[in-house]
């Protein structure tokens, strides 16, 4: 997120207070330098115990003095925070501003490809004097040693800063300047700014739009070709810059969907696609292809047999290699390098036909398989080529998306008959010339995880280039469009020449991603003349009114200060309103009549126009101000004097309301005589009161205006009875309760009025409302639902009609109720029960909504876990009005006792089988989680082992790995240390575990501690617990082996975050005889030894993020090993492409038993028959001793015991041997994040 820190709603102290922070960093850079550009290097020290928020020392680019402002900690979010800041700016003259690039840059000091880099751009001012990232990158990350982003607490921070042309921005005209116009950013859609200002610039892609036929009737957010036919008419004859939310709204996208960035080219296809379906059967049908498509021909071609395969494929736009690759040219030679098919991959010449050949008079077939040749070439090119430069691409090695940066040239013309035709398929039609000129460059700004978009275009292909940044279009010259984006390095003098005067080299991070080339022989009918003729009759007059209301709103905006807006309210307004849209206070004032006046216009004046709108005459129009009183109520509390209408309607309106005086607010009396014709209002003295009145009827829940009375404040509300009893139509002599309505926010005040003290005791005045019913007639035996009015009114601001959801169908709504937000927990869950027809409501459970995401909540609602309704709906500072409601087969409350397991069963591959789900109270121990399963596994073979493993006849040995997850993948590492334990632990030690002990109270204190017999730890943050069952398994009809080798049984209750990584803890458990568990908590580094019968609910507290379980049978070579054979770690690993290649894990580990003297050679044998890998495949695997992650290659002959260090030895837990390969393992979500909120959303565009 890019915005000025100051905006912040917390933002950080004012920059005199935080210049005396103390300084305790160092900075590589002079205070004097005018050079427009320049790189400063900033070493911070001590960086974990800076203050809240660090200046650094001054700087001078451009001669402007500048400094960096860094929040350490985060400027209240959970990244590192750091700006640019004006170090001057409080003295600086009035007006000043200055416009620079920049980049800052975290240095990474292990590797610096890896450091953290942002780049933007801005017009430094008074109002923004520092600009910079919110959310610069995680302080997870930035405080992980092992990023190398800080080392020894020393973290190196880098800007640079270019210091450019002065444009003033705020007053800048894109239409004046450069004749277009630019399209305003919703949030985050700079990225289709730029790609539909390059549509919009191909002339004839825009006149085939306006040619897609659309009618007066339809609406521009419901229907795509009239939403971009508006967009593209506001961009060629509007003189400002234009909005998309029309065109969003067309394509189905929310607010949410506006402020994520997507892929352009998947946009761009998306749209396409989109927009040639809706040409069908057009006068513009097929103009998507004729513009874009090209095609090519994929062939396979034998080498010692005359076969040739060949396939004829269209594109829309190629994808060209941007890493290894100079240029578009060797691009596009790599595009079409030839792969020859040899060895394992040898082509299957299917097609080619059987071969057949007789041995002894018998006929025998074969399918040839050869060596081969594949490749591509083109048949022909669209006029309109659209390259998308591979810029981004995914890192196997650090499991996550990087961008290249490298330097990648383009040319402004582009030859691809270059070479005599070498592109081209023997097919091509080569009198055709494929000459093209670059039409436009789009460019991306900063890294993988962000940044913005712009666009470089040639509209009329003419020397002159434009960028097109949102709402900004400026002229650039050809250097800027084009050798500027090229990416790659840039050298800046260093800020200490005296230092060193050697040029500094910083990475580029504005650079191309797309490129747009049109056929120079296809130009003229390309960039064509497009004029309104083009535009249908209805689509121009629509625009026009369109525009013309614009303008008339932007002119009353204009001379807004020169109009007052009355709004005037009647007892007509009233009394239509209240018991209908309002139940509180008298009127909705934006329902009521408004005039808009000149604020010089007397009241008088006003008068004749309320007489001609109302045909009241102005003698018998007397005008009340409205006054908002300190309990946010409006009351009608003066009424205007003679002499106080000859003031002019800005003055008075300046007098209503000095804190909003935005309007003024009136109520007009009118008062009727018997006749019911107007008559001249009654004179106002202090005496009188006017109170206004509403009606209640318990019996139906009405509410309703009755009218208004004057009444002496010295009088009693006893003397109005009957007057009252007349305005409801009842009896004369009915008896009646009275109640004043107060207030009603934040809670409704309405008290009983005593009918027999006066007005004035009662504290009442004018305006004053007063509500009154029936008196309840004693032994009536009438029950009401809400029996008078302080009821009723707190039943109505307290309703709300909750629109329920199936939560598996988030967007559907399934049924509405009427509810209170006063509705406990039971009452909810009762009511949606007896709507759906369920008996039991506690078989219900519900599930909050998110109103930023528009989806239900990760966690569901306990049960009783929340008071009251309100409670459900509400979301930070907004109610929502959504639940979502789920069924169970079991009550909540039994569930909640239970904890809910997934077990996945594999075959020795270990491919997915079948999956089984269980419930067990957590108190159940691992015997009850095998017991169940049994009653579900259909395995004969898998019973048995099951049997054998509870009986004790099979020792399995339950295992932790530890994972890394990063993008929502995870991968399991290794195991981490073997502790043997044995009575010569101390005895202080072993009164520490006892005292816990008896804290969980679960454990024999006659345990013999003798029979433990392994531990193993993790120190990691986030833990998977994996079960093993080894053995053969049983074979189907087909021969073929199930079930073979492995349970896995995953722990995932719902809601579970494993995304935190603070005191996480992992658990190991040796089952031989007895049960052995360890807790390890990563922070504090204190282990708790468990009893045998363990209890899951244990485990599952003190270990947040344990979710699988693996179980492996101890192979009898374990069982019985000698006293000079080792008992080693095994890990799968490779090795990333850093310059320092730093060793990472993957796939199952596993323990594995090695003899004295037993060479590798030996132990290869045994791995490959215990994994089960191919010949061919083993063969390419290395095996290295590693130690603290620094890998020992072995050869065959090396004695591999000798290589592992005693247990007991520093660091021996760190020792493994390692089996270098390729992973080839599918790479899975991580189980957490298997649900609505966790996944990137592809682009989508409705129909």
């Amino acid at each position: 997120m890019l915005v000025p820190h100051s905006d912040l709603p917390q933002g950080p102290q004012p920059m005199e207070a935080a210049a005396q922070a103390e300084n305790t960093t160092t900075a590589d850079a002079p205070t004097v330098d005018d050079t427009p550009s320049a790189r400063f290097t900033w070493t911070i020290d001590n960086f974990s115990r800076m203050p809240k928020k660090v200046y650094s020392d001054i700087f001078c680019v451009g001669g402007y003095k500048w400094r960096i402002l860094i929040f350490p900690r985060g400027n209240s979010v959970d990244h590192l925070s750091m700006y640019v800041d004006v170090a001057d700016s409080a003295t600086l003259p009035y007006g000043w501003s200055r416009y620079a690039q920049f980049n800052l840059t975290v240095v990474n000091q292990i590797h610096s490809k890896y450091s953290y880099r942002k780049e933007s751009q801005h017009q430094f001012n008074a109002r923004e004097s520092d600009w910079g990232f919110v959310n610069f990158m995680p302080l997870a990350e930035l405080y992980d040693p092992a990023r190398g982003y800080l080392v020894n607490d020393t973290c190196i921070v880098e800007a640079d800063i270019a210091v450019r042309k002065d444009i003033n921005y705020w007053s800048h005209d894109s239409k004046k300047e450069t004749g277009y116009v630019g399209l305003k950013n919703q949030g985050a859609t700079c990225y289709m700014n730029s790609l539909l200002q390059t549509l919009y610039h191909i002339s004839y892609f825009r006149k085939a739009v306006y040619h897609m036929p659309t009618t007066e009737n339809d609406m521009p957010s419901g229907s795509i070709p009239l939403a971009l036919q508006s967009l593209f008419y506001k961009l060629q004859y509007s003189d400002t810059s234009v909005a998309t939310k029309e065109l969003t709204k067309s394509f189905g996208w929310d607010t949410y969907d506006s402020f994520m960035q997507h892929d352009v080219q998947e946009l761009n296809r998306v749209l396409c696609e989109k927009l040639e379906d809706k040409m069908k059967g057009t006068v513009v049908e097929g103009a998507i292809q004729k513009l874009f498509e090209g095609h090519h021909m994929n062939y396979i071609e034998c080498i010692n047999v005359d076969y040739k395969s060949t396939r004829k494929e269209s594109f829309y736009d190629l994808q060209l290699d941007v890493k290894g690759c100079k240029d578009v040219y060797a691009s596009f030679d790599k595009y079409v390098e030839v792969e020859r098919l040899e060895g394992d991959n040898k082509y299957h010449a299917e097609h080619y036909g059987l071969q057949d050949f007789h041995i002894l008079g018998w006929l025998f077939s074969y399918k040839m398989i050869m060596d081969a040749r594949k490749g591509v070439l083109f048949i022909d090119f669209p006029p309109v080529l659209q390259l998308q430069l591979k810029r981004f691409e995914y890192d196997f090695a650090r499991d996550t998306m990087v961008k290249i940066n490298d330097r990648y040239e383009f040319p402004l013309q582009l030859d691809l008959d270059r070479d005599n035709g070498k592109y081209l398929s023997p097919e091509a039609d080569r009198s055709i010339r494929n000459l093209y000129t670059l039409h436009s460059v789009l460019v991306h700004s900063s890294g993988v995880h962000g940044g913005h978009y712009y666009a470089y275009i040639r509209p009329t292909l003419s020397n002159q280039w434009f960028k097109f940044e949102d709402e900004r279009v400026t002229k650039e010259d050809t250097k800027r469009a084009l050798e500027e984006q090229y990416g790659g390095e840039e050298e800046l003098p260093h800020s200490n020449p005296g230092f060193n005067n050697s040029p500094f080299k910083f990475t580029k991070y504005s650079n191309a991603y797309m490129l747009v080339y049109i056929r120079e022989s296809d130009k003229d009918n390309i960039i064509c003349n497009v004029d309104e003729k083009d535009i249908a009759e209805h689509l121009r007059i629509r625009l026009r009114k369109e525009h013309e209301e614009k303008e008339m709103k932007r002119k009353e905006k204009a001379e807004a200060h020169l109009y007052t807006i009355i709004k005037v309210a009647r007892d007509e307004d009233l009394l239509d309103q209240i018991g209908k849209d309002i139940f509180f206070d008298l009127v909705d004032h934006d329902k009521v009549q408004s005039f808009r006046i000149q604020k010089q216009m007397p009241l008088t004046v006003f008068k004749e126009e309320i007489a001609k709108e109302f045909g009241i005459p102005i003698q018998y129009q007397r005008f009340w101000l409205w006054a908002k009183r300190q309990n946010h109520t409006y009351r009608p509390n003066k009424a205007l004097t003679p002499q106080e209408e000859e003031q002019s309607v800005g003055l008075l309106r300046e007098v209503s309301n000095k804190a909003n005086n935005v309007e003024l607010k009136l109520f007009l009396e009118i008062e009727m005589g018997q006749d019911m014709q107007p008559i001249p209002p009654p004179e106002k003295s202090k005496e009188n009161l006017l109170l206004f009145f509403k009606i209640y009827e318990p019996s139906n829940e009405k509410l309703r205006y009755a009218g208004r009375l004057f009444v002496m404040s010295s009088g009693k509300p006893v003397d109005i009875l009957v007057k009252l009893n007349e305005m409801a139509g009842y009896a004369s002599d009915e008896e009646l309760e009275l109640f004043e309505e107060i207030k009603f926010e934040p809670h409704v005040m309405c008290e009983r009025v005593d009918k027999l003290s006066t007005f004035r005791d009662s504290q009442l005045e004018d305006g004053d409302i007063i509500c009154f019913q029936k008196s309840p007639q004693s032994g009536s035996g009438e029950q009401y639902r809400y029996p008078d009015v302080p009821s009723f009114l707190e039943y109505v601001h307290n309703r709300l009609v909750v629109r329920f959801r199936i939560l598996e169908k988030p967007k559907e709504d399934e049924f509405s109720l009427e509810l209170s937000k006063l509705d406990t927990y039971d009452d909810v869950v009762e009511k949606v029960a007896q709507h759906i027809g369920l008996n039991d409501p506690s078989k219900i459970r519900l599930t909050s909504h998110n109103c930023y995401s528009q989806q239900p909540k990760p966690q569901s609602i306990k049960f009783r876990g929340v008071e009251h309704l309100s409670d459900m709906l509400f979301h930070y500072n907004q109610i929502s009005d959504i639940l979502y409601y789920e069924v169970l087969d079991i009550p909540l409350p039994e569930l909640q006792c239970l904890k809910t397991l997934k077990i996945a069963f594999h075959h020795a591959t270990k491919d997915e089988v079948v999956n089984h789900t269980i419930r067990l109270p957590k108190h159940s121990t691992v015997s009850d989680v095998i017991n169940d399963l049994k009653s579900k596994c259909i395995c004969n073979r898998l019973l048995s082992l099951l049997d054998s493993v509870i009986s004790g006849s099979h020792c399995p040995r339950l295992l932790i790995c530890n994972t890394h997850n990063k993008l929502h993948r995870f991968f399991i590492q290794k195991l981490s240390k073997l502790i043997e334990f044995s009575l010569s632990l101390s005895h202080k030690e072993m009164e520490w575990w006892k005292t816990w002990f008896q804290v969980i109270n679960i454990l024999d204190m006659q345990r013999d501690w003798r029979d433990i017999l392994r531990i193993y730890s993790i120190a990691v943050s986030i833990v998977f617990v994996v079960v093993f069952f080894s053995g053969g398994g049983d074979c189907n009809e087909n021969g073929k082996t199930e079930l073979k080798s492995e349970l896995t049984v995953l722990e995932a209750e719902e809601g579970r975050d494993v995304d935190k990584e603070e005191d996480s803890g992992a658990a190991y458990c040796t089952v031989e005889g007895a049960t052995n568990i360890l807790i390890f908590f990563y922070y504090y580094y204190f282990n708790i030894l468990l009893p045998a019968k363990l209890a899951l609910h244990i485990i599952l507290h003190f270990t947040t993020f344990i979710l699988n379980f693996f179980l492996l049978q101890i192979p009898e070579e374990e069982k019985n090993l000698g006293p000079h054979d080792r008992l080693i770690h095994v890990y799968h690993f490779l090795k990333d492409n850093t310059e320092n290649q730093q060793v990472q894990n993957f796939g199952h580990p596993f323990l594995l038993a090695i003899h004295e003297g037993e060479t590798l050679a030996e132990v290869k044998l045994r791995i490959q028959k215990k994994l089960q890998v191919p010949d061919d495949e083993f063969s390419k695997w290395n095996f290295a001793f590693v130690s603290f992650g620094r890998p020992e290659y072995l050869q065959d002959i090396d004695i591999v015991s000798t290589r592992f260090q005693r247990r007991d030895v520093y660091g021996a837990w760190e020792q493994y041997l390692g089996l270098e390969h390729t992973d080839n393992t599918p790479r899975r979500s991580f189980a957490a994040n298997q649900n609505r909120h966790a996944y990137e959303k592809p682009v989508k565009i409705n129909d």
